[in-house]
């Protein structure tokens, strides 16, 4: 894929409504959740394939979104088609190889059916978890994985 095909996606969300509630959103907030604010900023996120680090998409999104919805905008971004599952991961620190980021903080798709018996984290559900409440800081890297493929995201800037 050439520079030129790489695309600025830029969308105003609503938050969505508690309109679906499956036994799947019983899944935990996070740790230690930030109280919400009432104030709600844009995100300007680079979202890049990891095998392919020149294909990117510029996504801006509002911090009162949830990563649930940050997943739909990155999957239409890529002209994605065939639902899957989904996580993304929030490690501490910076990674070398993208197979350490398994062990770090996951938030999950809310269709993700939990185990226990081959868990050895917590999961927590990304349609119940917002941007803003996930403490996040500019040129952070978080990953997110659908599909096999990984997927790597780093805030540009925050605004507004």
């Amino acid at each position: 894929m050439s520079k030129k095909d790489n695309k600025i996606v830029q969308l105003n969300l609503v938050e969505h409504s508690a309109a679906n509630k499956s036994s799947q959103e019983k899944l935990p907030l996070g740790p230690n959740p930030a109280t919400p604010s009432q104030i709600s900023y844009s995100i300007v996120l680079k979202v890049k394939l990891s095998h392919n680090k020149r294909t990117y998409r510029l996504i801006e999104i509002g911090s009162s979104n949830s990563l649930d919805t940050l997943h739909e905008i990155i999957f239409e971004a890529f002209d994605r088609f065939d639902e899957h599952l989904y996580s993304f991961f929030f490690p501490e620190e910076a990674v070398k190889r993208t197979s350490a980021v398994r062990d770090s903080l996951e938030y999950i798709s809310p269709n993700y059916k939990i185990e226990p018996l081959f868990e050895h984290k917590t999961k927590y559900n990304a349609k119940k978890t917002a941007l803003k409440d996930l403490k996040l800081c500019e040129k952070q890297k978080f990953y997110y994985l659908f599909a096999l493929i990984t997927i790597i995201t780093t805030i540009l800037f925050f605004y507004g």
